[in-house]
């Protein structure tokens, strides 16, 4: 029985949450002990910078789910509305979860203040990139039509390589996290 219970918290992540997606359905942590990596991409329905990363997140989540990572879409603005969540992934074609965190639980504890962000997990939980999804963002409202880098796509091979990410942090352009709800 002991050996079980040791087999169990090796298997589990390092720290947990639970939260709901867009459509009701509770999530946590634990979910992740059979994925190669996690993604989690914070985004903001309401930002330009976020919206136009859609196709470059859909095709990295067609690409990587085969290869067992598992993606989801972050949703920390404490004022979005469940309905207006389940809008921005119909309308972007978003098939993933889409998280809803208002209180930033997953913000804090993987240090993403900005969307777009994306987050690379191991399946323990450890932050093994955390920035940019690519450089097409200069500045704010300076881009470029296509990447000369694709950080997260990069980091992602990386990490399925078994190879220690060779950029864990990128500097990431967007629009800051409104506060946590409860903290106005």
């Amino acid at each position: 029985m002991v050996a079980f219970w040791i087999a169990l918290l090796l298997a589990a992540p390092a720290w947990d949450f639970h939260l709901n997606d867009a459509n009701g359905k509770a999530h946590s942590a634990t979910e992740w002990k059979n994925s190669s990596a996690v993604v989690l991409l914070f985004l903001s329905p309401e930002y330009p910078i976020s919206n136009r990363y859609a196709p470059t997140i859909n095709r990295l989540n067609h690409d990587y789910s085969s290869k067992g990572v598992a993606f989801y879409l972050v949703q920390s603005d404490p004022d979005l509305t469940v309905t207006a969540a389940k809008k921005h992934a119909t309308e972007f074609g978003f098939e993933m979860p889409v998280l809803m965190d208002p209180k930033q639980v997953l913000a804090v504890k993987t240090g993403a203040s900005v969307t777009p962000t994306a987050v690379i997990l191991s399946r323990e939980g450890v932050v093994l990139y955390q920035g940019r999804i690519d450089d097409r963002n200069i500045d704010l409202g300076k881009y470029r039509d296509n990447p000369k880098r694709e950080d997260l796509k990069i980091a992602l091979d990386e990490v399925l390589a078994g190879k220690p990410v060779s950029e864990p942090t990128t500097k990431v352009v967007g629009c800051f996290l409104p506060a946590p709800a409860g903290s106005r």
